[in-house]
């Protein structure tokens, strides 16, 4: 289930956001969003399943002084609810994190250092209703994020992972598994 709440951080990260620093700072986009996404997959050993995400959150884009680097903030849940096809039976998840660009530092050119936190939680409820079990902690991640030289976000590339780390409660959970225990039994 780690892997869920990663794909959920991207998502909100892909969608934009802020982070904090000096009073020299600028805010150049600030938004609320909000979004329905539903995907159909086959996974575990052939089993079709529909995931309906409904995302919303604000975010916002500073500067720091007069230097080209887009510092993010984003604040985002994403609710997704996945449907066994063959039994029509489902279960849902909900994540809720604040994503933090925490530091960005020039390496060479237009490649940069980026180091950002995802903090929240992310909660699993079964075929009922019922919460199965939570995550909740603190994600932390640096990486080599190619800029192209430019403030837009959706052209920068990440090339490589530096860091990674993960502090608090985030248990064991498996999507095939889920996926037999909600909607098989």
């Amino acid at each position: 289930m780690l892997a869920r709440v990663l794909a959920a951080t991207a998502v909100g990260v892909a969608t934009a956001a802020i982070a904090t620093g000096p009073a020299s700072s600028q805010v150049i986009n600030r938004d609320l969003y909000q979004d329905t996404e539903t995907f159909s997959f086959t996974a575990c050993d052939g089993v079709d399943v529909q995931d309906v995400d409904t995302i919303h959150g604000q975010f916002k884009i500073r500067l720091h002084g007069s230097e080209s680097k887009a510092y993010v903030f984003d604040n985002y849940e994403v609710d997704s609810v996945y449907t066994n096809l063959q039994t029509q039976r489902s279960w849902t998840t909900t994540s809720n994190f604040v994503h933090l660009d925490v530091s960005i530092e020039l390496v060479s050119g237009t490649v940069y250092r980026y180091t950002w936190q995802d903090a929240g939680t992310f909660k699993i409820f079964d075929d009922t209703g019922k919460l199965d079990r939570h995550s909740n902690g603190l994600i932390r991640e640096s990486a080599l994020v190619d800029t192209k030289g430019n403030l837009d976000l959706d052209d920068d590339e990440y090339l490589t992972q530096l860091s990674f780390g993960v502090r608090g409660h985030y248990p064991d959970g498996d999507f095939c598994e889920d996926l037999e225990a909600f909607t098989t039994g």
